[in-house]
């Protein structure tokens, strides 16, 4: 158990007398093609995915069923809105 102990304090003092590292040009530009790189797949993935779900049976009812909360939606909004003007 004190062996434990001794390693985590020495682990501890080990990180805080790093120093920091200066950002240079090269990071930065290595840094942001691997976040275009990460973003392209995720954008992929999504739209793997959204092919998948268009190609279900149900898909249509899906999307008239949002269709219809949507439009629900927005004419409630409007009918809301052009009551609060009189009251």
């Amino acid at each position: 158990m004190t062996r434990a102990v001794a390693r985590s304090s020495a682990r501890s003092t080990r990180t805080s007398t790093r120093t920091p590292r200066t950002s240079t040009r090269a990071t930065t530009a290595g840094s942001t093609s691997a976040r275009s790189t990460a973003a392209r797949m995720a954008i992929g993935r999504a739209a793997s995915a959204l092919g998948q779900w268009l190609r279900r049976p149900l898909t249509s009812l899906h999307l008239v069923l949002g269709v219809f909360g949507l439009l629900t939606l927005f004419g409630l909004v409007m009918v809301l809105s052009a009551s609060s003007v009189e009251a």
